[in-house]
């Protein structure tokens, strides 16, 4: 698991074996094509999204869209002044998450640089979060 102030990124077997914060939180809960949804405990708010580690379209494998990003855009407005945690999960924790993050840390901090340091954010989700943002006045 790594963090930035209230927005953490773990991988899935993590995510799945937590134990529920005794604070408000909220997750956000990403698994590709042929994996299961991780259950997480009633009261949690979560974005369940499927999409695969990819950055170009393949046949078979679903990529992320400028509707994922603003459905995560969507959530995180929901969100982000009641929950005292943000957790962004996937598979390894190393792309898809950490480029939600990535994103998501620049519109709310100010700066990204702290996943992009610690990990490998995947850059079509990146990209397409921050289109969004672009458009919505975020940024």
């Amino acid at each position: 698991m790594i963090g930035f102030r209230k927005l953490i990124v773990m991988d899935r077997s993590e995510a799945a074996t937590m134990a529920p914060p005794p604070i408000p939180w909220a997750v956000i809960s990403i698994r590709g094509t042929g994996d299961k949804p991780v259950e997480f405990p009633d009261g949690v708010s979560v974005l369940h999204l499927l999409f695969d580690d990819i950055d170009r379209v393949e046949e078979g494998l679903t990529a992320f869209s400028i509707k994922t990003a603003e459905q995560v855009w969507d959530f995180v407005d929901r969100v982000w002044d009641t929950a005292e945690v943000l957790m962004v999960h996937c598979l390894l924790g190393a792309c898809r998450s950490p480029g939600v993050a990535a994103a998501i840390s620049k519109v709310k901090y100010g700066y990204d640089q702290f996943w992009f340091q610690r990990r490998t954010p995947n850059r079509r989700v990146y990209r397409a979060m921050m289109k969004v943002a672009y458009d919505r006045g975020l940024l």
